[in-house]
């Protein structure tokens, strides 16, 4: 039995060969695969769900208003149109702010440490900057900080945010 050929195209290059029988290290998607894939299925799943709430809100003001054929149609396209746009680019401006915060954090603020301390600093972010476009600033900071530290200290809890700070022994 001959050695199996090693490289390109079995061209005998030398290259290494990755073979299917060993586990394989997933690689992480990168920053931009992140924010992107986030934030067009955050902008999706808002599409969707604004979409569905603007039907029902047609389909009721429609029978309401005692519309009938074109008119009725009408009313229901124009009630999805517009409750399906709006949710969808609240949402992913949500899910934009969360995933640069959450990578900010990641990245800048402890050094490459991938925990849940990251999410939770996300979600503060993203909630308190959502809240400034709905409240004034006073509101928005306090209702952000009480949650935050609720989150905080339920990621310091769980031991999720502590995994760098204590390792553990492998089974």
């Amino acid at each position: 039995m001959s050695a199996p050929l090693q490289g390109i195209g079995g061209l005998g290059l030398g290259l290494p060969v990755a073979h299917s029988y060993l586990p394989q290290p997933k690689p992480a998607r990168a920053f931009g695969d992140r924010v992107s894939f986030e934030t067009g299925v955050c902008y999706l799943g808002g599409l969707v769900g604004g979409g569905v709430y603007g039907l029902g809100s047609g389909l009721y003001e429609a029978k309401k208003q005692g519309y009938s054929g074109k008119l009725f149609a009408n009313q229901v396209i124009n009630q999805c149109g517009k409750y399906g746009g709006n949710t969808a680019n609240t949402f992913g401006v949500f899910a934009l702010t969360y995933s640069l915060s959450r990578d900010a954090m990641r990245y800048w603020g402890r050094d490459g440490v991938d925990d849940s301390q990251n999410e939770a600093f996300g979600a503060i972010v993203a909630g308190t900057m959502q809240g400034f476009a709905r409240f004034s600033r006073g509101p928005a900071l306090m209702i952000g900080g009480i949650l935050g530290s609720l989150m905080w200290t339920f990621c310091e809890e769980s031991g999720e945010g502590v995994k760098e700070l204590a390792p553990f022994e492998k089974l």
